[in-house]
C-alpha cells in the first residue's frame, strides 16, 4: 500500500485528493484505488474502485462547507463527478459504482433545534426519485422496474385515501388536512407543500412521509432498499469532467500547520502542475478514453510512481 495527496482543481474549486493504491499481495500488481476528497480540514468523500475491474463502491459523502480547500461549500454532485472523473482517469474499464443510500440530512424544526431528516424518502416524495437516481441515473440493485411502476401511483387518485393520519400533532393536522382534501393525488398533494412551505417543507413532513409512501407503494418497500448502482456507460450524467492536478509540498508541523499551508499555497499558486486532463469519446462501443495533456508530465505515469 502506497499513498499520495495532490490538489485537484475543478469548476473553481479546490480539493485535496489522498489517493491510496493497494497491491495485489501474490502479484505485487495494483489491486484497487482509494480515493478520499474533500478540504484541508475534512474529508467529503470516500471512492473505492477496481485497478483494472468494471466495479467500485461509493462508500459516503457529506456536504459541508470545508469539502474544499478555500471553505466555499462545493456542491456535493460537483464532488462526486469529479471523484468518477479521477476513477475513470485510473481505471477506464470501471463501469458500476455501487452505494448503499443512506443518506440523511439536517433539518431545522419551527419550534427549534433540528432532526435528521433521511435523504431518499424525502427525495421521493417531492421528485419522484432518490437522490442519487435523480442526480446520477442510479438504480436499484434489485426490484427496479417494479419500483418505477408503482411510482405511477403518485399520479393516480385511486391511490390516495379520503383521510390520513398526520400525526399526534394537532396544529400540524390542523394545517394539512385542508390542504390534503383539496389535493386529488398524491403528487398535487407534495407539490402543494412544497409551494407552500419551501425550505421548511422537511420538517412538515418528516414525521409522517413513509406512511404515505408505503400506500403509494402498495406496502412494498422498495423505497427503503439501499442498495443502488450507478452505471457509468452511457450515462449523460455522469460524463467526465475537466480538472487539473497539482503537486504541493508540505513543510511538516502540526496538523493545523499543515491545512493553513494548503489553503496559503492553492491561494498563491505555489503549486506544481502535474496535468490538464480532459475526456474525449473516441471508439463505437461507448467507452470514455482519458487524454492528458503536459508537456512534462503523464498523469497517470506521475501517480503511479508518486503513490
Amino acid at each position: 500500500m502506497t499513498s499520495r495527496e495532490l490538489v485537484i482543481k475543478s469548476n473553481g474549486h479546490s480539493f485535496l485528493l489522498s489517493l491510496t493504491e493497494y497491491f495485489n499481495r501474490n502479484t505485487g500488481a495494483p489491486d484497487s484505488y482509494n480515493i478520499n476528497l474533500g478540504g484541508s480540514n475534512k474529508k467529503c468523500l470516500n471512492l473505492m474502485i477496481s485497478a483494472t475491474g468494471q466495479e467500485g463502491r461509493l462508500s459516503w459523502v457529506e456536504r459541508h462547507v470545508e469539502c474544499s480547500i478555500e471553505m466555499d461549500d462545493p456542491r456535493s454532485q460537483q464532488v462526486i463527478l469529479l471523484a468518477l472523473s479521477i476513477a475513470k482517469s485510473l481505471n477506464g474499464n470501471i463501469r458500476y459504482i455501487h452505494l448503499d443510500d443512506t443518506s440523511h440530512f439536517s433539518c431545522a424544526l419551527p419550534e427549534g433545534g433540528s432532526h435528521e431528516v433521511e435523504m431518499k424518502p424525502f427525495h421521493i416524495a417531492f421528485y419522484r426519485a432518490t437522490w442519487y437516481e435523480y442526480y446520477f441515473n442510479a438504480h436499484l440493485d434489485a426490484g427496479h422496474e417494479e419500483y418505477t411502476v408503482l411510482k405511477t401511483n403518485f399520479d393516480n387518485p385511486a391511490m390516495k385515501p379520503a383521510t390520513f393520519e398526520f400525526g399526534y400533532n394537532q396544529t400540524l393536522k390542523d394545517e394539512l388536512e385542508p390542504l390534503y382534501k383539496s389535493s386529488k393525488t398524491w403528487a398535487e398533494f407534495f407539490a402543494t407543500i412544497s409551494e407552500i412551505y419551501g425550505k421548511r417543507k422537511c420538517s412538515i413532513i418528516y414525521q409522517w412521509v413513509k406512511d404515505a409512501l408505503y400506500i403509494i407503494f402498495e406496502n412494498k418497500a422498495h423505497f427503503e432498499n439501499m442498495k443502488w448502482t450507478i452505471d457509468l456507460q452511457n450515462n449523460e450524467k455522469t460524463k467526465p469532467i475537466y480538472f487539473e492536478s497539482y503537486e504541493a509540498k508540505w513543510t511538516g508541523g502540526s496538523r493545523r500547520q499543515r491545512q493553513r499551508q494548503r489553503r496559503q499555497a492553492t491561494r498563491k499558486n505555489k503549486l506544481r502542475k502535474v496535468s490538464t486532463h480532459k475526456y474525449i469519446s473516441i471508439n463505437k462501443v461507448g467507452y470514455i478514453i482519458p487524454q492528458y495533456i503536459s508537456a512534462k508530465w503523464n498523469y497517470k505515469k506521475f501517480l503511479k510512481k508518486a503513490i
